[in-house]
């Protein structure tokens, strides 16, 4: 209920996906309670629990990425979904020079889209769903993935608030 594994996986080209890292993820509010505790303080599963109890998804997510990138492992794109949709984690991808992939929540995080009109650069603050009208509701291009399911999308360069 309150407990959930929070996994890093690498994929490649070929299609065949790693598991690199998991962590275990407590809730703050549906957390399930040990019976007794544990004999040994000190023992992995313990210290993991500990951490697990006292550091939030995000934080997580960051330190796995960070201990990833410093092992050496060459990560040039990060996909996570909705929850991770985040200052936190676009800021992360900006200092590990990623490209990002994520579905951005719906909340009141602003991005500034700029647009030419003419000559003339117009910034405007767009919240997602303002922005998702504006540049790509019934404007999507046909995709030409290397997949077999035919995919469309639609390109478009923001700046959000991450500095």
């Amino acid at each position: 209920m309150g407990q959930q594994v929070l996994t890093l996986d690498l994929s490649a080209e070929e299609g065949f996906v790693v598991p690199l890292e998991s962590e275990l993820v407590i809730s703050q509010t549906k957390a399930q309670a040990f019976a007794e505790p544990f004999q040994d303080g000190r023992s992995v599963v313990a210290k993991r629990y500990r951490e697990a109890q006292q550091r939030g998804k995000l934080e997580l997510a960051k330190a796995m990425i960070h201990r990833t990138i410093k092992a050496g492992i060459q990560v040039d794109y990060l996909l996570a979904d909705a929850w991770f949709g985040s200052k936190v984690m676009l800021r992360l991808s900006q200092e590990a020079s990623l490209v990002t992939v994520l579905r951005m929540k719906k909340n009141k995080l602003k991005y500034r889209l700029q647009e030419f009109t003419g000559e003339t650069l117009i910034n405007r603050d767009l919240e997602v769903q303002a922005l998702y009208k504006h540049m790509l509701r019934k404007q999507w291009q046909a995709a030409h993935f290397r997949t077999a399911v035919p995919s469309q999308s639609r390109r478009c360069r923001t700046q959000s608030g991450c500095a």
